[in-house]
């Protein structure tokens, strides 16, 4: 079974990987980068994903990375076997990378933050392999493909012969940043291996990281906006929650009815989230058969306008 395309959406990408058992995480759009310092001290920003218009005319060598640096062992790589796939790989090589998160089969972890049962028996299970290898463990791991092509679009039309991309056509791609052993990495599958950035505190880490992806969208022409970066970060409520509860034991009063309202906001937030992954995977396509097909049977359209069907 193929991988499909998937939108580039927080909603979507958060409850990706929940469904795999990725648990206290959730996925940010960006649209201001300054204040990515306060994200990251806050909420914790674990690793960027940068959609970006692929294109082989144009270099994506950057300035700022480090030559003759080996990625070290415990980095987790991928490289990319099957085409669709990128978004979903992009967001486990954050994941797996992350160093403070603990998993459900490690005794004794306190982290609120956990990869689950299956990324972590993956990352164990690949620890030695190349990442042609990782690559083809992970395309091949049936929990995360059915959880990826559960927001797939409903398609009227099956193509079972769909040709490969050419020159002209519109192809989007994934990458990932980040921070792991004291430096940036990027993780683009398409590339034999990581690429390195400068050594740097994991406080500060996305002020090496956001001038890397600013140097990629300056190389397109001015007029270029297909461009999309999302935050992996820690779970939004959870993080107010105990706020609240720091607060609520400090008897910071003005804190409580700010935290209080955050969490509303966030929970209505996640109700809104909830209704949209519905409605993306909800197959509409029966129901406008039906209703033009009652359109025809009662006369159409007549002089601009529906005939009513009752």
């Amino acid at each position: 079974m193929e991988w499909t395309t998937i939108e580039s959406d927080p909603a979507v990408f958060t409850s990706l990987i929940q469904q795999i058992g990725v648990k206290g995480v959730q996925m940010e759009e960006l649209w201001d980068l300054s204040n990515l310092e306060s994200l990251n001290h806050r909420f914790h920003l674990h690793g960027l994903i940068f959609l970006f218009k692929y294109r082989t005319d144009i270099d994506t060598t950057s300035a700022f990375a480090v030559e003759n640096v080996d990625a070290p062992e415990s980095l987790f790589f991928a490289s990319q076997v099957i085409t669709n796939a990128c978004a979903t790989q992009a967001i486990l090589g954050v994941l797996l990378n992350v160093e403070t998160f603990g998993s459900e089969s490690e005794e004794g972890s306190t982290s609120e933050q956990s990869i689950g049962e299956t990324l972590a028996e993956l990352k164990q299970f690949t620890a030695d392999f190349p990442p042609e290898l990782k690559g083809l463990v992970l395309s091949n791991s049936e929990k995360i493909r059915a959880a990826h092509n559960a927001f797939a679009r409903p398609e009227p039309i099956v193509d079972e012969g769909k040709r490969p991309a050419r020159n002209g056509d519109e192809v989007y791609h994934f990458v990932a940043f980040v921070h792991h052993g004291g430096r940036v990495w990027e993780l683009d599958g398409l590339k034999p291996k990581p690429v390195a950035y400068k050594e740097c505190l994991k406080e500060k880490w996305h002020e090496v990281a956001v001038p890397a992806i600013e140097e990629r969208i300056q190389k397109y022409a001015t007029d270029e906006i297909s461009f999309n970066l999302l935050a992996v970060t820690n779970d939004k409520e959870s993080v107010f929650r105990r706020e609240l509860r720091e607060a609520t034991e400090s008897g910071d009063n003005e804190n409580i009815a700010k935290l209080t309202e955050e969490i509303e906001d966030e929970m209505h937030r996640k109700e809104n989230w909830k209704d949209e992954n519905i409605r993306r995977k909800h197959n509409y396509i029966p129901f406008i058969f039906e209703m033009l097909k009652c359109i025809a049977e009662n006369g159409g359209f007549e002089n601009g306008g529906m005939k009513p069907l009752i």
